[in-house]
């Protein structure tokens, strides 16, 4: 049995489960596989979701991906179909039918290990490479018409509501009463005018890095029409992304005036420093409720399989990039400080 301790990839090479999926295979490509094998688990959530490594006899390998959601598997494919016949950074669309996809494989080197590194001119560099492959697949969707074929996401008032609670409950779960902030103006900010096409869980677990070094992004079944400006919130504030604030600030000066300011109903900057605090406090709090229910998880075990970094490295981490960037902005302000109480209970939660 997989542990949350074991990094090793569980493989299927015969019994009923591995003719259940040959057959699948075997119906979707003409060939036959030798092996599967789970990157990201066999039981990943509960949805259903599920992407299998399969290798064929003269050892080919492809990804054959289930989705709980047939009509997230449509838009998966369209999107794959569209955006990799023009060249964008995606896996191609090799078939698909009802909840199954077969897609390219893209290799084995997420983005998420790749910067697992201290040397912070060549993560700069890997983080300059995902976020242009972003943006350049942001730019080839809206030329091919692809922005008008998707729906807006994510932009009502639940959602909203959802976010500004992330502040209460964080304070709920570490005992630590979150400060006073203007919630409402918070709660405007976040509406948005949906204009780009975007992957919105654009984390770097969802990123290969291939051969060349370019950035490739897979898992496109949450993809939708919202800011652009999105795409570089959710990437930075990956609880696996940790860079020094020389990076930090590197990165968002040099990307953040490409994106469409008309999409928004503040200054670009304004709104990824408040988005972006609120989006790390929603990240932590899952990843310390996590946390109580088990235990901290084995860092390796975690990248190999792109699961949410449930350590106490990452957790730490996360408030303190949280923290550094709540003071960013005058409405965010007040939780810095909360937040860097919230890293130092952290080990005695």
């Amino acid at each position: 049995m997989i542990t949350r301790n074991s990094v090793s990839t569980e493989q299927l090479t015969e019994g009923v489960e591995f003719e259940k999926f040959s057959n699948t295979f075997r119906t979707l490509t003409g060939f036959d596989a030798k092996v599967f094998s789970f990157p990201g688990l066999r039981k990943r959530d509960l949805s259903g979701n599920l992407s299998i490594l399969a290798t064929m006899h003269n050892n080919e390998k492809v990804m054959m991906t289930y989705r709980g959601n047939s009509h997230l598997a449509k838009l998966e494919a369209l999107v794959l179909k569209n955006l990799s016949e023009c060249g964008a950074s995606v896996p191609r669309l090799l078939n698909q039918s009802g909840n199954w996809l077969i897609q390219e494989y893209l290799g084995d080197a997420r983005l998420s290990q790749s910067l697992n590194i201290d040397d912070e001119k060549l993560k700069l560099n890997l983080l300059e490479d995902g976020l242009s492959s972003l943006q350049e697949n942001q730019n080839i969707a809206l030329q091919i018409g692809l922005n008008d074929l998707v729906l807006p996401i994510c932009n009502n008032d639940a959602w909203r509501n959802e976010r500004v609670r992330y502040l209460d409950e964080l304070g709920r779960v570490t005992k630590i009463p979150s400060p006073k902030i203007n919630k409402e103006k918070v709660f405007n900010l976040l509406k948005v005018k949906p204009l780009s096409f975007i992957k919105w869980d654009a984390r770097p677990g969802n990123a290969i890095v291939r051969e060349n070094k370019n950035v490739f992004w897979f898992d496109w079944e949450h993809c939708g029409l919202r800011a652009g400006i999105d795409d570089l919130v959710w990437f930075l504030c990956d609880e696996w992304i940790s860079c020094n604030e020389n990076t930090e600030t590197l990165l968002i000066d040099k990307f953040v005036q490409h994106f469409d300011r008309n999409e928004l109903n503040v200054p670009r900057l304004k709104y990824v420093y408040v988005h972006g605090t609120v989006h790390m406090c929603g990240k932590l709090l899952k990843i310390i409720q996590k946390k109580v229910e088990t235990n901290w998880w084995s860092r390796d075990f975690c990248l190999k399989f792109e699961q949410m970094g449930i350590t106490l490295n990452e957790a730490k981490k996360l408030a303190r990039k949280a923290s550094r960037w709540a003071r960013n902005d005058q409405l965010t302000a007040p939780l810095s400080n909360w937040l860097i109480d919230v890293e130092d209970i952290i080990e005695r939660i």
